[in-house]
């Protein structure tokens, strides 16, 4: 199925995604009032104690993906930007156990279950990625997973990534590709609920924003981690 849409199997898990995202009617109003950042933080404050359950297939495919697509085992300055519970900087602190790692959510509750399960070493933040408070220049391999949707200034958070990362440096993203159907669905979805989400965007769109961010793409994949998750990850290096 070239779109990656089994209609048969997939409605149920479709509508499942939808109620995780749903907001209870009695705080619409509040979600709404919320300036974009503060939807994101307030979202995750609710879904935190459940998300490591309800997320955990997602999370391990499309971790496993994009390391695959890394494959840079010499960095030895590490950001993770949406980090979330920590699951990407745990693994890391077995392929890379060398490596200073650096983990930042807009989420205080998703940084306290990071807390939780990972070693003090880390350095986990919280912040924005359009407003890095990390200096120029720091990082040798920098990852988002999962994140880039819901960045409110993506053209500004690419800048901060050139910003603190290394010369000869690369980043990798990984996000929802809406070259698939099935999460241009969800995204029509969620901009109808007015959601934290911001924009999933397609894999050309992802490269022509990093090109004009002087973080040039080096390799691509769009694939998908099950019928319904549609996914891209690109790897973009810094001259």
């Amino acid at each position: 199925n070239p779109i990656g849409w089994n209609f048969t199997g997939n409605l149920i898990a479709l509508d499942s995604i939808f109620d995780h995202f749903k907001i209870p009617q009695s705080k619409r109003k509040y979600y709404q009032n919320l300036p974009p950042d503060q939807k994101t933080t307030a979202e995750y404050a609710e879904l935190s104690e459940t998300y490591q359950k309800r997320w955990k297939k997602y999370i391990k495919k499309s971790m496993n993906k994009t390391l695959e697509i890394a494959q840079d085992t010499k960095a030895t300055n590490i950001l993770d930007i949406g980090c979330g519970t920590g699951e990407l900087l745990e693994k890391l602190t077995k392929t890379h156990p060398q490596a200073k790692l650096t983990g930042i959510d807009l989420s205080a509750a998703m940084l306290k279950h990071a807390k939780e399960k990972l070693p003090k070493s880390i350095n986990l933040l919280q912040g924005n990625a359009a407003t890095l408070p990390l200096k120029s220049n720091s990082f040798d391999l920098i990852f988002s997973l999962s994140s880039f949707h819901y960045w409110q200034n993506q053209t500004q958070a690419l800048q901060e990534v050139f910003r603190v990362l290394k010369s000869d440096g690369n980043f990798i993203l990984t996000d929802w590709c809406k070259d698939f159907l099935s999460i241009r669905l969800i995204e029509k979805h969620l901009r109808n609920k007015d959601r934290a989400h911001n924009n999933a965007a397609t894999l050309r769109e992802i490269k022509v924003a990093l090109d004009n961010s002087r973080l040039h793409p080096q390799d691509s994949k769009k694939y998908r981690i099950s019928p319904l998750w549609g996914l891209m990850t690109i790897k973009a290096k810094k001259f």
